[in-house]
């Protein structure tokens, strides 16, 4: 079974992205600021021969607004090439790694200001000898979500590669701005290692998106079918995966779904529910949907619950698995007509961006997963093996009346429609676990409404309120789609069936994280991925590391793992201060997975760990 995608705009955060301003004055006037020359998109730290890397370079204070030019100097005559030689300001170039690697084995390449050949940008590049091929041939999916300068972010797509190159590809991106729908120039896409990542550079030929058109992912491998990725660029801040397409029909039965991000004023959204198709067309009776939406002017949400559909239908997939879903909700609903692009993973798995098409007149800026339920359409109860003393750890992002926030911990379904588990909590007001005490009811769609009408916690602390609300949409195989259904939140997330959890971490890891860091002036959005290895409790590895608006950077990770309180305690999490000490309490869902979340005053966000399998 594949499992879902990482946070397939599930710890997302549109919401989680509420960023701060500050502002300056001052009289006087000076000598204008010099020019400068800085990476927007930096070259890998290493790269086969004869294979190609895209590489881009802005020019700051220039008044003449002139470009780079770009060389390449080693030891050897051949130190490679770049296509075209001079760029316009931020524009990329293709750097081709020459035919043999010098001795020393490194290229330096340097981006030259046009107006002022003082002024430069250097890059140092190992070149490796020809190994496999960084992603095996095949169709990969993929997804990314988190924050760019007009807000949340959703980016879906796939690509295909052959003989280790991108022959192919399309992708949908939504943001606050505009919905985009655009194929690949794959002369300028590339698929690379980047020190202990793998580096995914993607040209959509708009240069609305990414950095004049370019989007630079780096990933973490998980396994040959699996990476955690993340945008890795000064264009977002935002994190997901990339995962190996096993098939793609046209989707049929129930999938359980659920997406988030803004809607068309700007609050947060969350939308959630399962969707049932035969042959192309929605089966209304046995499907259904809530919705969330946070009012910041009352500071609370609006939760519609359990709405029905009058229609709906799903195209065919087209080449690279992209389908339509276009649903009608129902007129005592007062939703409007929503329409997604879809990219099929395999028969248990779509991702979703909402479509820039004419027919999603809802216009909000949403994207999330659906997971589908196969021969579980239909036939959830309560005493269902998916359902009856189950307990699915999750991971949510949004925000409640206190800003920006982040849920985790494990919802225990036990007999009787008994709620049991634990709920972890950061919205920087609201920072603990609280024991978990209520009730839950079950559709035969599989749509479980989690009721928690009593929150305590062993240290007397508040809980964040009375009682909360969530829906879980299962999909039948250990998977569910999460949403808050309640007026103190509007969250959504993902939850894995818990089964077999190691107390002990060990062994190699990949880490994704995102969240929101407080800084001096208000907050800024970060994801990470990277490579980590657990020894005997303690941490190591690295990351590498976006901070939305600024430079990227490759971090190291270290830390440890405190088993008696549940907590991992790590470093090189904190842009403002890489040394800092970053705590996050922690909820294994199996022996090759973990959700963590921050339980410090620092910032809000969350952690999955993976187990890499050789």
């Amino acid at each position: 079974m594949t499992k879902p995608s990482v946070f397939a705009r599930c710890v997302a955060c549109a919401a989680l992205a509420v960023l701060g301003s500050c502002g300056g004055g001052g009289g006087g006037s000076g000598p204008p600021p010099p020019i400068s020359v800085s990476f927007t998109t930096a070259p890998p730290t290493s790269l086969q021969v004869g294979t190609t890397a895209t590489v881009a370079a802005a020019v700051m204070n220039d008044p003449s607004n002139g470009g780079v030019n770009w060389t390449a100097t080693c030891s050897a005559a051949d130190c490679g090439s770049f296509s075209p030689t001079s760029t316009a300001s931020g524009a990329p170039t293709t750097y081709t790694a020459p035919a043999t690697a010098p001795s020393p084995a490194t290229v330096t390449l340097t981006a030259t200001s046009m107006s002022d050949s003082g002024q430069a940008a250097s890059g140092t590049v190992t070149i490796t000898p020809a190994q496999g091929p960084v992603l095996a041939d095949g169709t990969y999916v993929f997804h990314l979500s988190g924050d760019d300068s007009a807000g949340p972010y959703t980016v879906a797509g796939a690509f295909t590669v052959a003989s280790g190159k991108i022959s192919g590809g399309e992708q949908d991106f939504s943001d606050p701005n505009a919905g985009y729908q655009n194929g690949f120039v794959v002369a300028n896409s590339s698929v690379n290692t980047a020190g202990g990542n793998i580096q995914i550079v993607l040209d959509t030929g708009n240069a609305q998106i990414g950095v004049l058109g370019v989007e630079t992912l780096h990933g973490t491998v998980v396994s040959a079918s699996r990476v955690l990725i993340s945008e890795f660029d000064l264009s977002a801040a935002g994190t997901g995966s990339l995962d190996l397409q096993t098939a793609a029909a046209t989707p049929t039965d129930g999938y359980a779904f659920a997406v988030s991000g803004n809607d068309s004023n700007g609050n947060p959204l969350a939308i959630g529910g399962v969707l049932d198709f035969n042959a192309g067309a929605l089966v209304t009776a046995s499907s259904v949907f809530d919705v969330s939406v946070f009012n910041s002017a009352t500071n609370t949400a609006a939760v519609l619950q359990k709405q029905s559909f009058q229609s709906g239908s799903v195209t065919a997939p087209d080449g690279f698995g992209r389908v339509t879903i276009t649903l009608t909700p129902s007129v005592a609903s007062g939703i409007p007509a929503i329409a997604f692009a879809g990219y099929v993973l395999g028969a248990n798995q779509i991702q979703l961006v909402e479509s820039s098409e004419a027919s999603d007149v809802l216009n909000a800026n949403t994207g999330g997963a659906a997971l589908g339920q196969g021969a579980s359409t239909g036939q959830f109860s309560g005493a269902s093996a998916s359902v009856l003393n189950q307990s699915y750890a999750h991971g949510s992002g949004g925000v409640d009346p206190n800003g920006p926030a982040v849920m985790s911990g494990a919802f225990g379904l036990l007999p009787n429609g008994v709620l049991g588990g634990v709920l972890g909590v950061n919205d920087l007001t609201h920072i603990g676990a609280w024991n978990l005490g209520g009730t839950y009811t079950v559709d035969p769609t599989g749509r479980v409404t989690v009721s928690a009408t009593s929150l305590t916690s062993p240290t007397n602390a508040t809980p964040p309120a009375a009682a909360l609300t969530f829906e879980l949409y299962l999909d039948g195989n250990g998977n569910a789609m999460v949403m808050g259904a309640d007026g103190f939140q509007t969250t959504q997330g993902i939850a894995f069936e818990q089964a077999g959890a190691p107390s002990t971490l060990s062994g190699p890891y990949a880490l994704s994280g995102q969240g929101v860091l407080v800084i001096p002036a208000g907050a800024a959005f970060w994801g990470a991925v990277g490579p980590v290895t657990v020894t005997s409790g303690q941490f190591s590895g690295s990351t590498d590391y976006t901070v939305q608006g600024a430079s990227p950077s490759t971090q190291p990770l270290t830390g440890s793992q405190d088993t008696s309180k549940g907590t991992l305690q790590l470093q090189g999490l904190n842009a403002t201060d890489f040394s800092m000490t970053t705590s996050y309490g922690y909820y294994p869902v199996s022996n090759n997975r973990l959700w963590a979340f921050q339980v410090d005053s620092q910032g809000v966000s969350v952690l999955l760990m993976e187990g890499v399998s050789q």
